[in-house]
């Protein structure tokens, strides 16, 4: 293309109209990538978060456990020692 300021003959405005949908196709994929990464990012970290919940949740039910048998141990020796 020549460097005058405006298109003068239809290959020149075809070429310009399909420069401008590359770059327009080109900035909304980059949009689309940078989205697509955000959302991959903010899924990895809700991942992290109810990873650490479960884990959490799980250690409880295991403290629980752990309070409950030594409670039935105790109430055992409870029992053998009234008879």
């Amino acid at each position: 293309m020549t460097s005058r300021a405006w298109p003068e003959t239809r290959e020149e405005v075809a070429e310009l109209s399909s420069y401008a949908r590359m770059r327009r196709l080109a900035i909304f994929v980059g949009i689309g990538v940078l989205v697509a990464a955000e959302g991959v990012v903010e899924m990895a970290r809700l991942r992290r978060r109810v990873r650490r919940g479960l884990t959490s949740w799980f250690d409880g039910l295991g403290r629980r456990a752990e309070h409950e048998r030594r409670f039935a141990e105790a109430a055992f020796i409870a029992r053998r020692l009234r008879s």
